[in-house]
């Protein structure tokens, strides 16, 4: 699409304003990387820091079941991908020992044809609407996120590892960055058909694999807290020697606190 000459003058203006700044930060490699790409700050010192999360409520203890829940979190549009995990849940393989609920909202046309498409496939598959995301976690061992569109980060990946849950993601945008193949979670390709049923399967072939990688995902929550971002745009804002950076730190969380 081309640009008129009003949003190219603006464009060019924006794009100079950018090689002003003392330094960027992306929270993803992937977004920041969008930006270079398009000539934005250029020779400008460059750092990722991801997104802070920290769960503000207690662990709740799950009903004890002897079958895989998986779930979905989200807005229901045609980016999520929705459409895709219903399709590959509903491999027999999966759906013989497993369950999925979806929670969220979309525009009522697209939700009706998601709804249609579950009971047309006769799976246990339950759409729970709005809900708050301690209910929802409470309900699910793995949550799947098949986003179709690229993901600047991933929210809902760090909300599952601060609750303790593996995540099978798409290697869309920036949630390639913090979920460890393997070992808090698998990628798949949304390309490929049985990329996201063969994701599925390792979960409902192992039900040992859900706590083994679950340990992991809460090491992993733990580099998305406050202190740990903070203390990376601290370092960063404040390239001190390591006393004086303690002390600004000790200081800047005095000020948090008041």
């Amino acid at each position: 699409m081309k640009q008129c000459l009003s949003c190219k003058l603006i464009s060019a203006f924006k794009k100079r304003s950018t090689q002003l700044v003392d330094c960027v930060i992306g929270i993803s490699q992937y977004i920041l990387d969008r930006h270079l790409q398009y000539g934005r700050f250029k020779g400008v010192p460059n750092y990722v820091i991801h997104n802070i999360y920290e769960r503000n409520t207690p662990l709740v203890s799950k009903d004890f079941c002897n079958y895989i829940r998986f779930g979905f979190i989200g807005r229901l549009v045609p980016e999520k991908g929705v459409d895709l995990l219903i399709q590959a849940f509903c491999n027999p393989d999966v759906r013989s020992s497993s369950s999925l609920v979806i929670a969220g909202d979309g525009p009522a046309d697209y939700v009706e044809s998601l709804k249609s498409q579950a009971q047309a496939a006769d799976a246990s598959i339950e759409f729970l609407g709005f809900i708050a995301p301690e209910q929802f976690y409470s309900r699910v061992d793995i949550v799947v996120i098949p986003s179709l569109w690229h993901e600047p980060l991933g929210r809902v990946v760090l909300e599952a590892f601060a609750h303790v849950i593996p995540v099978i993601a798409s290697e869309r945008g920036g949630m390639p960055e913090i979920i460890d193949q393997g070992r808090t979670g698998f990628l798949f390709n949304p390309d490929v058909t049985d990329s996201l049923i063969h994701a599925l399967r390792k979960f409902t072939y192992s039900n040992r694999l859900k706590s083994e990688l679950a340990t992991n995902c809460l090491n992993k929550a733990k580099q998305f807290s406050y202190k740990h971002i903070a203390d990376q745009y601290l370092s960063i804002y404040f390239p001190l020697p390591p006393n004086d950076l303690q002390k600004v730190v000790q200081e800047s969380r005095l000020l948090t606190k008041n």
